[in-house]
């Protein structure tokens, strides 16, 4: 399973769940920002800022998928001052 959060990358370990990282997310978005923590491939902790103008993309692939091929976003990348503040 991999994680892309504003175009930073991630391969997870293997007891990370896709229904508890969305949670996760969801929650710190919810709150307006907030760190959401998780474990990567090599065992090492890694903790992110996750905010309502964050990009995210949670992908699960087949065993059999490329481990070096990015994951598809169906949304594009917009930067923070593509939007209009109210």
């Amino acid at each position: 399973m991999r994680i892309v959060v504003n175009d930073v990358g991630f391969v997870l370990a293997p007891g990370e769940s896709a229904d508890g990282m969305k949670q996760e997310i969801d929650a710190a978005v919810r709150a307006g920002g907030g760190f959401v923590a998780f474990t990567v491939a090599d065992g090492s902790r890694v903790n992110v800022l996750v905010s309502p103008m964050s990009h995210v993309v949670i992908s699960v692939e087949p065993h059999d998928a490329e481990p070096d091929e990015p994951p598809v976003a169906i949304f594009p990348r917009g930067d923070f001052f593509d939007h209009e503040l109210l």
